[in-house]
């Protein structure tokens, strides 16, 4: 197993290009975009080892480019649920994960996360400014004065709180994109580099189907891209299938549940009219 003389990323043996950074192996020479894209030997043509072998290698550069891809956009929404605009529209939804996420619950559980580890000062005056609320809305009983300037002062540190709170964490969402989009485009770059990949065809360059096919390769379900391609083909198929009866049957299901709904209602206003007749 080689490493990457770069970054030092484990890498699969025969690896060209690191999936990490993209750095060109010892022993190997950069091509222009032009001369990549030719396979050395066609898949078609491949026997099983050097078959498995391109799965492998064309995985590798794969999932390093999703995960880099997925972080990024995983980054950029969350930078973009603390829009100033959008989060004092949404302020009524509750302090910072109202203002912040805009009501959405996987990002108002991170913004309250992050906001706890990386700057526990801002939450915890955060905290405090919301316990104040509810102490001057307490003391409002004893002395509506004294009550009165304790929340007007808790409001304005929940307000300072939550806004400061939040400019933090764009700025923590906005280096992390600026770290995260050099490594995209070194996987990138793996990417448009690896012969293994270009010698897969388009409609099946992602990790998802490089890893069924290793699997079929390996588990000697499939010798031949013909027979990985079949394979994968039916295995799809089956999956798109299940998860159409799946709905179905939820679509059902829930027809079902308002039908019956619908039966109880009928036959409770038919009491009722009853009643009315009677009593009437």
């Amino acid at each position: 197993m080689a490493f990457c003389s770069k970054c030092g990323t484990q890498l699969a043996d025969g690896m060209r290009f690191c999936g990490s950074c993209g750095q060109v192996q010892a022993g190997e020479t950069a091509v222009s975009m032009m001369e990549a894209q030719p396979a050395v030997t066609s898949i078609s043509k491949m026997d099983r080892q050097s078959l498995l072998a391109t799965f492998m290698e064309a995985n590798q550069v794969l999932s390093a480019y999703e995960s880099f891809q997925d972080a990024l956009a995983d980054e950029q929404a969350f930078a973009e649920s603390m829009n100033m605009k959008t989060s004092t529209k949404n302020w009524a939804k509750g302090g910072l994960a109202g203002m912040a996420a805009a009501g959405d619950p996987k990002q108002s559980k991170r913004q309250f996360a992050d906001l706890r580890k990386k700057h526990p000062k801002v939450f915890a005056g955060l905290i405090l400014s919301g316990i104040g609320v509810f102490v001057g809305l307490v003391a409002t009983t004893f002395s509506s004065t004294i009550g009165s300037l304790i929340m007007l002062a808790a409001l304005v540190g929940v307000l300072y709180f939550t806004f400061h709170g939040m400019k933090l964490l764009k700025q923590d969402a906005s280096v992390s994109i600026n770290d995260l989009q050099p490594r995209l485009d070194a996987a990138l770059y793996a990417c448009e580099r690896s012969l293994a990949l270009n010698n897969i065809p388009p409609a099946y360059r992602y990790s998802y189907a490089m890893e069924q096919m290793m699997q079929l390769v390996q588990n000697f379900r499939a010798n031949t891209w013909m027979e990985c391609a079949d394979r994968y083909e039916e295995m799809m198929h089956r999956i798109r299938m299940e998860a159409h009866a799946k709905e179905t049957a939820e679509l059902a299901a829930l027809s079902a549940f308002y039908a019956k709904q619908a039966r109880s209602n009928a036959r409770a206003s038919a009491i009722f009219s009853g009643l009315n007749f009677f009593l009437g």
